[in-house]
């Protein structure tokens, strides 16, 4: 009976060795995977910041294109169903490239949650 003690002492420890083996193995991969994700998150602000700037100067092309059609419009004889198409046009790229950004946000907030975990 004495002799049976060391050995189930012996497999627990064991077993206890393995555990904590896995559990250091586990930390590293979780390390690995969040340094990694750190890195995709300061790439991908970079290229947010970036597509936010183009998105702007866009925007400004797109409000000056506006403010002509308006001056357009403006003048005596002019065709306002013409009018009416090119701003229909025009309104349509504008709620496109809101949509793009607001995509590319969504997916970059993705990313900042998935860190935060």
């Amino acid at each position: 009976p004495k002799s049976a003690l060391p050995r189930v002492s012996t497999a627990r420890e064991s077993r206890e060795a393995r555990e904590a083996a896995r559990r250091e193995a586990r930390r590293e991969e979780l390390q690995k995977e969040h340094s990694s994700l750190v890195t995709s998150i300061l790439e991908d602000e970079e290229v947010v910041i970036s597509e936010h700037r183009a998105h702007i100067e866009d925007s400004m092309e797109l409000v000056r294109e506006e403010m002509q059609l308006l001056a357009d419009v403006d003048q005596p004889g002019s065709a306002i169903d013409s009018y009416v198409g090119s701003l229909s046009a025009l309104l349509q790229r504008k709620a496109q490239a809101i949509k793009r950004m607001q995509m590319q946000l969504a997916t970059f907030q993705e990313s900042l949650r998935r860190e935060e975990e």
